[in-house]
C-alpha cells in the first residue's frame, strides 16, 4: 500500500471512530469512494478497534449489510407410515 493511502485509511479509520455507531457505516462508505479494496481495510481496522459485543447481542443492523446472507435451511421432510 502506498503511504498516500495509507494515511488515507488512518485518517478514514480516525474519524470513523470520532462518529456515533449508527452513522459510521455510511461515512466510510463515502469516504471510501467506490474503492472496494480500501472498504475492505477500513472495516477490518474498525472491527480490530471496537470492543466485542455483550455475550448474547446482536450487532444493529447497519454493521452487517455488507456481509453476505446465508441461505435459510429448507425444511427437511418426515415420511410418515
Amino acid at each position: 500500500m502506498a503511504s498516500g493511502n495509507l494515511e488515507k485509511l488512518k485518517q478514514i479509520v480516525a474519524d470513523a471512530l470520532e462518529l456515533d455507531v449508527d452513522k459510521r457505516e455510511a461515512f466510510i462508505q463515502q469516504a471510501c469512494a467506490n474503492n472496494a479494496d480500501l472498504l475492505q481495510q477500513v472495516r477490518s481496522l474498525m472491527a480490530a478497534q471496537m470492543p466485542p459485543p455483550p455475550a448474547g447481542s446482536s450487532p444493529p443492523p447497519n454493521q452487517t449489510a455488507h456481509l453476505p446472507q446465508r441461505p435459510k435451511p429448507r425444511p427437511r421432510t418426515v415420511a410418515v407410515r
